[in-house]
This record gives structure tokens, sequence and C-alpha cells, in this order.
């Protein structure tokens, strides 16, 4: 790991409402050999890892992509994709 950010990583993580600050928002995927795994932050701003099946305030988690996570609320699919 670098303890330097390059010019483009750091204008990207400082763009000013690149994402809304409401609801919930796909921040990452960790897609490969071991299960898929993603990172959702929530309306409060809080982070958090999250897996197939696992439940979280937006919905059930249903499946994992390298760039979305499908959602199960109230018997409905919802996808969250990646900003960008």
């Amino acid at each position: 790991m670098t303890q330097t950010t390059n010019e483009v990583t750091a204008q990207a993580a400082t763009e000013r409402d690149a994402l809304p600050l409401h609801g919930t928002r796909l921040i990452g995927t960790m897609t490969g050999k071991t299960p898929a795994r993603a990172l959702l932050r929530d309306g409060n701003g809080r982070i958090f890892s999250v897996s197939a099946g696992q439940d979280t305030r937006a919905g059930k988690v249903h499946a994992i992509g390298e760039d979305h996570v499908i959602l199960r609320r109230r018997d409905r699919l919802h996808r969250l994709a990646l900003a960008g």
C-alpha cells in the first residue's frame, strides 16, 4: 500500500456532491475466489461490509456483482450500481 495518492484519484475522491448523501449507496465491491462482499454507505454516512443473504436497512442482499448489488425489499428487487 502506498501513502501517496495520484492526482486523478485525489480529484475523484474529493469531488463535491459526487454521491447523494441520502439513502443507501454502493461504495465498492470485492469479488473473486472468495464469496463476494460489498461496501454500502447508509444515509447517516456509516459504511459497512455485506455479503449475499445479509439483512440491511435497505433490504436483504440478494446478489453482488462486479459493479452492482441487488437488494430484495418487500418482494421487489432493487439494483444499486457503482457511481460513475
